[in-house]
């Protein structure tokens, strides 16, 4: 049955046809810090680590990378370089997943899972 565990990672079809592993996306997604960041990017775009996470100490910075490199080796995040400043890059959601603003937020919706702020 289509989206339901068999103990197996299950795949479920995005919106343009790739395949999403749930279990992959869960995991990324159990860290606080992630959410935030998946939340900042569906409200803001496409943006650098640095407005991703303003004022943060070098440490703090060093820990947003980190988070950002496991979502986009997960396929949450897509990287491309900043047109304004070739030197940083520019952190978004995958394009296929949807983002709907709301009067408290936004939806995030990836098919199998739908993320409200």
């Amino acid at each position: 049955m289509p989206g339901m565990s068999d103990g197996n990672t299950t795949l479920t079809q995005t919106p343009n046809g790739r395949p999403w592993d749930q279990d992959a996306f869960f995991t990324v997604l159990h860290v606080p810090q992630r959410r935030r960041l998946l939340m900042a990017m569906a409200m803001g775009g496409p943006q650098t680590a640095a407005q991703l996470n303003p004022g943060a100490t070098r440490v703090k910075m060093d820990l947003t990378l980190k988070h950002l490199g496991a979502m986009r080796d997960s396929g949450i995040v897509v990287v491309t370089p900043n047109p304004l400043d070739g030197r940083k890059q520019l952190y978004a959601l995958e394009r296929s997943i949807r983002v709907t603003k709301t009067e408290t937020g936004c939806e995030i919706d990836v098919g199998f899972c739908l993320l409200r702020e």
